[in-house]
């Protein structure tokens, strides 16, 4: 049995293998991730309610993710300007779609050093990067409106600590975008045929280029211990995002996960103690209020007569 490989062991990977990521990226797919990356951003501006929109990337690599996102929001922007004039006779001028922000988040020092020299040209947008593991996210509560994370999930050891910090940090509404290499359990033709080109074929493409054949065996590795769409979906439906859209790609290699945050993040349980004090206070507190004069109650009948008085004659059709 193969020992797993620590945190650590992943991220220093991630170092290793940065300066030629991008390359390896566009061989090993044929330049397709490149349409999925663009599909995933559309599809999470046609569910986000709000304009001027805080975007966290996890596991934001050499930055492709981060790309994808300015681009779209022009080109998601020009598409409403066209549907409007079609519709009003006239372009209109505001956009629909406004970045206030983007987090580049990665636990790859160099990694982060790549995305930013490749996102210097995109000084139209904020962009913010900062060092640190999935598991642990350094933003507050219901900050966030769109998380992505783009073929970092199954990197993430402690995954489901990772989910929980996405449900803290988005808003309500708020929309989660996954790109990930999920488990499939498909058993056919195609499936068989991509399942060989991604367990073979891609760790030699990536190991020629990156000089690192340990990196990329460790790809088909990650796929088949990881989890499969079902229960990915449970256990985000567990946290409060619900499933919005999913797609899959080159007979199930890669999937797209859309949800939204449909309830607010739970409030922390307090602890016995500070329930004692704060039942003690309320109680206290209930305790020295006046009491208040009731006033005498009706006769029965009489209350009765009362309300059926109130009632018109069009509400009484109504309840009929």
């Amino acid at each position: 049995m193969k020992k797993q490989a620590t945190q650590q062991e992943i991220i220093q990977m991630f170092d290793d293998i940065a300066p030629t990521y991008d390359i390896a990226n566009r061989a090993m797919s044929f330049g397709v991730d490149i349409l999925w990356r663009k599909e995933a951003c559309q599809k999470a501006y046609q569910k986000i309610k709000s304009q001027n929109l805080i975007i966290a990337d996890i596991a934001c690599g050499s930055g492709d993710m981060i790309t994808h996102w300015i681009d779209g929001a022009k080109r998601f922007n020009d598409k409403t300007r066209e549907y409007f004039k079609d519709i009003l006779g006239k372009k209109i001028q505001q956009d629909s779609i406004k970045i206030a922000k983007i987090y580049a988040y990665d636990s790859s020092e160099k990694m982060l050093s790549i995305a930013k020299k490749k996102l210097e040209s995109k000084n139209n947008v904020t962009i913010e990067f900062l060092q640190g593991e999935a598991k642990k996210l350094p933003f507050k509560d219901e900050s966030v409106d769109i998380i992505s994370i783009a073929y970092g999930l199954r990197n993430v050891l402690e995954y489901e600590a990772a989910l929980s910090e996405f449900a803290r940090v988005l808003k309500k509404d708020g929309v989660l975008v996954i790109l990930e290499f999920l488990k499939n359990n498909q058993k056919g033709i195609a499936n068989q045929v991509m399942n060989f080109y991604t367990r073979k074929v891609l760790p030699f493409i990536g190991g020629i280029i990156s000089s690192n054949f340990k990196a990329y065996n460790y790809l088909p590795n990650s796929i088949g211990a990881f989890i499969s769409l079902t229960q990915l979906e449970s256990l985000l439906k567990k946290q409060g995002i619900t499933k919005s859209f999913t797609k899959s790609y080159s007979a199930g290699v890669s999937t797209l996960f859309i949800g939204v945050k449909k309830s607010k993040t739970p409030i922390k349980r307090t602890s016995k103690k500070d329930k004692d004090s704060t039942e003690s206070t309320t109680q206290s507190r209930v305790n020295t209020k006046r009491p208040q004069k009731k006033s005498p109650k009706k006769p029965h009948k009489q209350k009765m007569k009362s309300r059926t008085q109130k009632i018109s004659p069009k509400n009484l059709r109504i309840l009929r």
